[in-house]
């Protein structure tokens, strides 16, 4: 499975309906592992997302399936499939991060 560098955000999104903590992660030049992979794998194409164990029990969904997503407070969203599940660095309030 492939390293996950480089961290930006932090953002929030509704996922499912639920508002979570958000972050991008991306290659960086840090080397620096910004999240560890759990179940699945890191996102293969722009249509498909990572989440934290808390925010996909939150979210009621399983790697595999679609949630919607939509940057909290604004109309448009979109359907991103589960790639797989994360521990991602803690960063501000972890309780809406659901990193805990």
């Amino acid at each position: 499975m492939a390293q996950w560098t480089g961290s930006y955000g932090p953002i929030t999104l509704d996922v499912n309906g639920v508002t979570v903590g958000a972050m991008t992660t991306g290659p960086g030049p840090d080397g620096q592992l910004a999240a560890a992979p759990l179940q699945g794998g890191p996102p293969a194409s722009a249509s498909q997302i990572v989440l934290g164990h808390g925010t996909l029990a939150a979210v009621h969904a399983a790697v595999g399936d679609t949630v919607t997503v939509s940057i909290a407070g604004l109309p448009q969203h979109v359907r991103m499939r589960v790639a797989g599940t994360a521990v991602f660095p803690a960063f501000g309030d972890t309780t809406v991060l659901r990193t805990e």
